[in-house]
This record gives C-alpha cells, structure tokens and sequence, in this order.
C-alpha cells in the first residue's frame, strides 16, 4: 500500500528533479499544481481506497443575468445552466466521452469540475508524470469544450444540436 509520501515524492521529482526545498505542502493528503496553462490540478489522496484523485476546474455555470447581459437577445434559454449540466452528464455515462474521468458539481454548487482517480500502489514515477500530464492536457481541452457548450446554451440551442457540433 502506497500513502501520501509516495505522492509528495512524485511530485517533488516531476517539479525539481527531487530537490524537496523547492516544493510545499500545505495539507495532509491533498496538494495542489499549476500547469503551464495557468490551470490549478487539485491532487488528493485517499488513504483508504489507495487513490489518487487529479480534479480542476471547468468553469461556472452561468447565470440567467449574466446571459441576459451578454447577449441582450430578449430571447435567452433560462435553464441555460441545466443544458450544460445535461450535456457533461451524458458525458460521464459509461465514461466514453469523458476519458475514464467524471464531470461533477463542487458543493456549492456554482462550479462543473472534472476528476480522475488512479491507483497510487500500482504507479510508477513515470507513469505519475504521464497521469498528470494527460490529465493537464485533457483538462485544457474540457475547458475549451466547457466554453463552447456554455456559449450554444446561453444562445439557446438544444443539447442534441450542441452534442452535434462537438
């Protein structure tokens, strides 16, 4: 069984090449990255289950003002929001259109994240730079994904024409 030391290890020499001063943790079990897109990747481990989780953040979901505001069309689709949440739900099904990852709401509620989990036991050095690395990537293009369908559903089109277009 692996625990949260594997990860600060990993972690340490992916950034620095292994040199510890260069790299802080603030909480147990849990640490956070920036990659090169300015994006946050949240990392935490879950000494039960021997996981490591990777999340970030999609976006908010808007809200009607903000739509009304930025189109001034008159004619905005209200559940603007609830089309976005439909098409990332659909996404998750099975986990075909989300590679292997799950779209979910933060407990506030305002904000669609996205996270992945891996079994920290099974992993190498190499394959930690390989998981945070796809997974940065994946993130990247979730966002750009996440503008698109945020955009089509405050315009008003229907999820089967935004699932189309993507």
């Amino acid at each position: 069984m692996a625990d949260f030391e594997q990860v600060k290890k990993y972690v340490t020499n992916m950034l620095t090449g292994g040199n510890e001063s260069d790299v802080e943790f603030e909480d147990e079990n849990y640490c956070a990255l920036t990659d090169k897109s300015g994006n946050v990747l949240h990392l935490s481990y879950n000494p039960v289950s021997d996981k490591l989780t990777l999340m970030g953040t999609l976006g908010k979901l808007p809200e009607v003002e903000e739509a009304i505001n930025e189109h001034n069309s008159g004619k905005i689709d209200e559940h603007a929001s609830v089309t976005i949440l439909k098409y990332f739900l659909e996404c998750n099904l099975l986990w075909e259109r989300s590679a292997g990852a799950t779209f979910a709401l933060v407990e506030d509620g305002d904000y669609l994240v996205v996270q992945k989990s891996f079994d920290l036991d099974t992993m190498s050095q190499d394959d930690f730079n390989t998981a945070i690395k796809g997974f940065s990537a994946d993130l990247n293009m979730w966002i750009d994904n996440y503008g698109k369908v945020q955009e089509k559903a405050i315009r008003g089109d229907s999820l089967d024409e935004i699932a189309e277009e993507l």
